[in-house]
């Protein structure tokens, strides 16, 4: 959990306004197995076409999607060479990627 608060902190958030954080020690296997995913949806008690990953990396992107989770890819500078075709969303970081996120809240907000 160390990496995730350093993440956090650089990026100015807290921790506290997520619902969950989670990381590889909360499942027996980690990425590419979809069980991040799958154990995230379990303790949001949520659906996987109701949530959305953001990552930067093939295999994160290959596990999100194996839990049927829609997919943003942001790749960084030591990722941006890998291929991810199973992105629903690939842009260089997440304000261009707003378009997306945008019409996805559109399209759940009429699915309610």
């Amino acid at each position: 959990r160390e990496n995730i608060d350093a993440l956090l902190d650089g990026a100015g958030l807290s921790a506290s306004i997520f619902s969950i954080i989670l990381d590889r020690s909360d499942v027996s296997a980690s990425k590419p197995a979809p069980d991040i995913y799958l154990e995230a949806l379990k303790r949001l008690n949520a659906s996987a076409d109701a949530v959305i990953a953001v990552e930067d990396t093939a295999v994160s992107e290959s596990a999100a999607r194996t839990a049927c989770i829609k997919t943003i890819v942001t790749p960084g500078e030591f990722t941006a060479n890998q291929k991810t075709p199973l992105a629903t969303c690939r842009a260089e970081n997440l304000k261009l990627a707003l378009p997306f996120l945008q019409s996805w809240l559109g399209d759940i907000a009429t699915a309610a």
